[in-house]
């Protein structure tokens, strides 16, 4: 259906020709023709009357818009003509495009965007750097410290004594705002009744104010609920609020029990506010003066008075006319006057380091840079070899519409015509492989967010954002110029003659040892080397690390947490309950044995020290943790040597240690039952005594499959306010834990069990960045490994058809079945292997970057690269077969039939 204006416009252009023609015609009457002749003579004057109007039509003002419409209608016409062709391309784009855009999300979030408050770039963290921890300056400390920027350079640490923040607080009040948080840890809650478990950050009155941070409800906390006299308020998350609390707006001003110590609930934080850093597990909010009491209560030190222990982390919000150079030496000078004492060493004397803080923390970002890097290039290698395949496609579906195009072409349309028409089919494909990529993107991002879920973060949640569309839309619009140029450019440059001779049955110029299609395959085939071999490698590691033994049997067994310390128990009445679960759960029907320890295995594993025997100057660094006497024979088997801990040991706190085989054999084999063991920190609070070694245990991973430090295991003090049980059970774990369940809760109906998994599950947790390069790259190899056989097959299934004729000839005049199966094989298996010569180089410059995530392994070891090899190779010949077979079977006298 046309538009009035524009059938107007061609009848009037219509009586416009009929007159010209009329006029012509009159004078030629009037010369004395016919009418017919005269008419006829009008005509051959006047030229091709569609011709003209083609030409006319082209200078009206919005013909382009008609043009387009034109091409647009043909395009989709001719895409719904080849089906295949069309839902490949569209397919392969969706995934190329998906993928990469799902990758950039993800690296916006973790590497690239701003911390969701107000003039994020006016905030620093405050750190400092030196050579290890100062132990002449403080006891203990709690935080993170990492290797400083580059090879030797000092280590870079987070945390300070709070009368540390107090004084910085004062001294640079007219240049910045600085305040405190501590790291999240996990608190009983109890809430109308219902108790549970959250992640609580402790922060200063200030902290919010500081960022900026809007409530979604209520308030948020503020300098006055530092006061002594404030009432004990919290802030909730707006994702804590919709989990736990169904989203109820009335919780305002209720009370909920943190470690049994009530707090009103002040407001609700925005829902764009995620944290310090992307997947912040923190879900609460309460001042660190309101919670040190608590802490206190427990044994704890008293942090706010206390310049020995460093625990408390900081964030600057600078003045605009304040720069980070000139604020520096402010605080360097007022860290010093803060130290307990000036250390021995000036040379090893910390010095203060203010980073940019616009991003947030930093730890997330140092973790995945490398991996989303990795990642990164592998999915734009992926959208290449896409856009490769693509090309292949419509250049083949262009050799089969040459005769078409001739036909135009001798028909008068112009190249630059025809070029347009063939970057139309090309875009409508790229848009529709485009809008059909924001799902994958979706997908790709948040299946990311999960893998990237660790230990101090939640799975991130990647939503769809302009951010997303603008990304999809580049890639688009790259993927467009990639595949769609040539294409288009060859087609409307191809010579027109030759094509208009070709009858049926002709063969046409295809003994062409190279064209552009083989190109594009041995391109396709390359670049799927070091995909193909990228998956294999990060597999193949995966695999081995899952393989490795841990030193104890892993399957059947369960895990969970209880915190017993914060849900009404004393110190004095820990020990006895432990001993209690221990022995209730031991008898809970389907458990076979059962045991306790003060940190988690193939987590944390314990706190980490270095250790030392008496009269050695030598240390190793050791995971220590308290357990329980059914410890050790439930998770690394009968004693090596010495005795285990007994419950005389936890009843009277004796002194005394187990120590895992390999330590015992750094520090001088079973002669070192007897000496005492001490390590250089500890728990905060307390001053490290020295123990004696009483056993030695058999060596097993306590912490995870690839960190395997030494171990120490002392007897379970009352200072574990919270402990992980670990149950054997005869059977499946999921069957027997609603009995242990209901065991504790016969026990205390309101202790929760926290973290209930699998000892399997608890490995996996661990394994998550490998088990995400696996995944990834696994399936990136897949799918490049799949467009690259569709492409070989697509250009010698062509070349094999175009070449019917030639092979009937060459069967009647005696060539063998066998032969012509060879023939097509040699030409599919050289391009396959002339394409994995060419990608070799690149898998050796690619090894570097993949070597980093590797556990005791090499890149370019014999077996990934042979298995590579094997893949490539078999699925090149299964590619050429089927043509090969089609070609070898045909019927000579059919073929030539058709000459």
């Amino acid at each position: 259906m046309s538009f009035p204006g524009k059938r107007n416009a061609n009848d009037d252009l219509q009586r416009e020709v009929e007159h010209h023609l009329h006029q012509l015609a009159a004078g030629y009457e009037r010369q004395g023709y016919s009418k017919a002749e005269s008419l006829l003579l009008a005509k051959r004057e006047f030229g091709g009357t569609e011709q003209f109007k083609e030409q006319t039509r082209d200078e009206w003002r919005f013909a382009w818009l008609t043009g387009l419409k034109q091409d647009i209608v043909f395009g989709l016409r001719m895409m719904r003509k080849t089906p295949m062709i069309t839902v490949a391309a569209i397919l392969s784009l969706a995934l190329g495009i998906g993928a990469n855009t799902g990758i950039a999300a993800l690296m916006d979030m973790i590497l690239w965007r701003s911390l969701p408050v107000p003039n994020a770039k006016q905030l620093a963290l405050v750190h400092w750097e030196g050579r290890g921890f100062p132990r002449d300056l403080a006891d203990a400390g709690a935080g993170s410290m990492r290797p400083g920027d580059s090879e030797g350079a000092p280590a870079v640490a987070d945390f300070f004594s709070y009368p540390a923040y107090e004084a910085f607080q004062k001294a640079v009040a007219d240049h910045a705002s600085i305040a405190a948080y501590r790291n999240g840890n996990q608190v009983s809650l109890s809430y109308q009744g219902q108790p549970s478990v959250a992640i609580l950050r402790p922060v200063s009155g200030n902290f919010f104010a500081t960022l900026q941070v809007r409530p979604q409800l209520g308030r948020l906390l503020l300098e006055s609920d530092d006061q002594p006299a404030a009432e004990p308020s919290v802030v909730l998350t707006s994702r804590f609020w919709s989990k736990a609390l169904g989203a109820d707006p009335g919780v305002l001003g209720r009370t909920i029990t943190i470690d049994q110590t009530p707090f009103t609930i002040a407001g609700v934080l925005e829902p764009s506010f995620y944290g310090l850093y992307p997947g912040d597990h923190a879900e609460i909010y309460v001042t660190v003066r309101r919670l040190a009491p608590l802490e206190q209560q427990r044994g704890e030190r008293d942090l706010l008075k206390d310049n020995r222990f460093w625990g408390t982390q900081l964030i600057a919000r600078l003045s605009p006319r304040t720069t980070l150079t000139q604020l520096r030496p402010m605080m360097e000078t007022t860290f010093r006057s803060t130290w307990s004492r000036q250390p021995a060493d000036e040379s090893r004397a910390p010095r203060l380091r203010l980073d940019d803080g616009a991003r947030g923390l930093g730890s997330l970002r140092r973790e995945f840079r490398n991996p989303l890097y990795v990642l990164g290039g592998l999915v734009g290698l992926l959208l290449v070899i896409a856009c490769v395949n693509i090309a292949n496609l419509l250049l083949v579906r262009a050799v089969a519409r040459r005769k078409e195009v001739a036909m135009r072409l001798s028909l008068g349309c112009s190249r630059a015509r025809l070029m347009r028409q063939f970057l139309t089919e090309s875009a409508l494909m790229a848009v529709l492989g485009g809008a059909v990529s924001i799902l994958f993107a979706y997908a790709t991002a948040n299946l990311l967010g999960q893998y990237v879920a660790d230990y101090g973060t939640i799975a991130l949640e990647v939503g769809i954002d302009y951010r997303i569309l603008s990304i999809a839309g580049a890639l688009t619009v790259a993927t467009l110029v990639l595949f769609g140029i040539f294409p288009a450019w060859q087609a409307s440059s191809s010579s027109n003659a030759a094509f208009l001779k070709e009858g049926a049955g002709s063969i046409g110029n295809v003994r062409r040892r190279w064209n552009t299609g083989r190109a594009l395959v041995v391109a396709q085939v390359a670049m799927s080397v070091i995909l193909v071999t990228a998956g294999v490698i990060f597999s193949r590691n995966l695999l081995s690390i899952q393989a490795s033994d841990p030193g104890f049997e892993r399957r059947n067994m369960v895990l969970f947490d209880v915190r017993p310390g914060t849900s009404g128990y004393s110190q004095d009445r820990l020990v006895e309950f432990y001993r209690n679960l221990e022995e209730r759960i031991a008898s809970t029907p389907g458990v076979t044995a059962a045991a306790i320890a003060g940190m988690r295995p193939m987590n944390v594993g314990g706190w980490w020290e270095q250790v030392q025997v008496s009269g050695s100057t030598e240390r190793f660094q050791a995971s220590l943790n308290g357990v329980t006497p059914s410890y050790l024979p439930l998770y690394a088997g009968p004693m090596v040597a010495g005795r285990n801990v007994s419950w005389n040991d936890i009843n009277s706190e004796a002194k005394v240690a187990v120590i895992s085989e390999d330590l015992a054999r750094r520090l001088g084999g079973a002669g070192v039952l007897g000496q005492r063991l001490s390590y250089a920190g500890g728990p905060p609070g307390s001053k490290p005594p020295q123990y004696e070694i009483v056993g030695i245990a058999p060596a097993v991973a306590a912490t995870s499959l690839k960190q395997r430090p030494y171990a120490v295991w002392f007897p379970l003090g009352k200072g574990f306010s919270q402990a992980t049980i670990l149950a054997r059970t005869a059977q499946s774990p999921n069957a027997v834990l609603p009995s242990i369940r209901q065991t504790v809760a016969g026990i205390d109906r309101n202790l929760p069990l926290v973290d209930v998994v699998t000892m399997e599950e608890q490995i996996a947790k661990t394994l998550q960045r490998e088990r995400m390069f696996a995944t990834l790259s696994g399936g990136f190899a897949a799918l490049a490994l799949t467009l690259s056989v569709v492409g070989l097959y697509g250009v010698i299934a062509y070349s094999t058809s175009r070449r019917k004729n030639e092979i009937g000839v060459r069967l009647a005049l005696g060539a063998m079945p066998g032969q012509v199966l060879r023939m097509v094989l040699r030409e599919g298996l050289t391009l396959a292997t002339l394409g994995i010569v060419l990608g070799a180089p690149l898998v050796l410059f690619g090894a570097k970057y993949v070597e980093k995530e590797l556990w005791q392994a090499k890149a370019l070891e014999p077996a990934p690269i042979l298995l590579t090899l094997g893949i490539l190779l078999a699925s090149a010949f299964l590619a050429v077969m089927l043509p090969a077979l089609r070609a070898a079977g045909l019927k000579p006298a059919d073929t030539l039939r058709q000459e």
